[in-house]
């Protein structure tokens, strides 16, 4: 079974290929992720590799720095079935990818100006993967979370299909996004 290892310390301009390379010297290497914040997410095609990967490379140098390498926690699931599969950080948004019951939810948030000088939140929000077509709309706050309850009410609003609102809110507060 595929096993997704968590390793810290990394450069946010650091190469993909080479990290790719120095973690398939322990196994098949499936995925590399690099995200900012100085960590990258390696799948590793099986636990028994992931395990030797992070044996060998936890206290490693990598570019210059010293690596921890431990097991991704995943993200937890909460009672509606909602859980948080991917955080995507982009130039000036953050992408947010939830698992709703099956149905894969695609957030977008980023900072706009209101043309008055004060700062408010857009949220956009779609169901991936022709989920139902059209399925889409985006709102705007003052913070996220006034994004996000707009959001919510023009969705319902819309005629799309039902989604738990407050299950998805609970999962962007717990990964600190709200």
């Amino acid at each position: 079974m595929a096993t997704r290892l968590d390793v810290g310390n990394v450069s946010s301009d650091a190469d993909a290929g080479a990290l790719r390379k120095c973690f398939e010297r322990y196994g098949h290497v499936l995925d590399v992720r690099v995200v900012l914040g100085g960590h990258a997410f390696v799948t590793m095609e099986n636990r028994k590799d992931a395990h030797m990967a992070i044996l060998r490379l936890n206290g490693a140098t990598f570019a210059e720095r010293k690596l921890t390498v431990a097991e991704a926690r995943e993200q937890p699931t909460n009672a509606g079935g909602v859980r948080l599969v991917r955080t995507l950080r982009e130039r000036t948004s953050v992408r947010y990818e939830i698992d709703h019951a099956g149905a894969e939810l695609v957030l977008r948030m980023y900072p706009t100006d209101d043309g008055k000088g004060e700062a408010t939140w857009r949220i956009e929000a779609a169901l991936a993967h022709g989920s139902t077509n059209g399925s889409s709309i985006a709102a705007a706050g003052a913070t996220r979370t006034a994004a996000l309850d707009a959001l919510a009410r023009a969705w319902n609003e819309g005629r799309l299909p039902p989604l738990d609102w407050k299950a998805i809110a609970s999962v962007l507060r717990a990964a600190r996004a709200l």
